[in-house]
């Protein structure tokens, strides 16, 4: 199936909808434009369309940690195992979220808060400026015919 305007790489981020009026779910976030309104979370491809959209209707509690994880798997539930790219914000992004889309054929790629929970202090280190790392799962092994192939060489 091909979906208009979803390309290999998705973005989740949120957005806020003004909105004056009165309303339980309306938030107050004071580093957004409009100060009030209503927050949603957004699946969107990089030309800008947006393909999937959540209400934010209060704040979830999971001891696990898993709300962001849970928000990032509902809204690119259409769009997993085509090999495609989710780019998500420190907000988003941890080990859990990783290991779950990998499962299902998708990359992500995002920056990670220190503080997350179930993130080691591998993964999680201070930057000199300009270094970059890129960590690969453990879990996935390269292919027998990969390793004769470097032989080879």
């Amino acid at each position: 199936m091909r979906f208009i305007g979803i390309t290999e790489t998705v973005c989740i981020d949120e957005s806020l909808v003004p909105f004056k009026g009165r309303l339980a779910i309306k938030q107050y976030i004071p580093n957004k434009s409009s100060k009030c309104g209503i927050k949603l979370f957004e699946l969107c491809s990089a030309h800008g369309y947006t393909w999937n959209i959540s209400v934010y209707c209060g704040k979830e509690r999971d001891p696990s940690g898993a709300v962001p994880t849970k928000i990032v798997m509902k809204l690119s539930e259409g769009l997993l195992d085509a090999g495609r790219t989710i780019v998500t914000d420190n907000y988003y992004s941890s080990l859990q979220l990783a290991n779950c889309l990998l499962d299902r054929k998708t990359h992500v790629l995002g920056t990670l808060r220190k503080n997350r929970k179930g993130n080691t202090k591998e993964v999680v280190k201070q930057l000199e400026k300009g270094e970059v790392i890129a960590k690969e799962n453990e879990e996935i092994l390269k292919p027998k015919m990969v390793f004769d192939y470097n032989k080879g060489k």
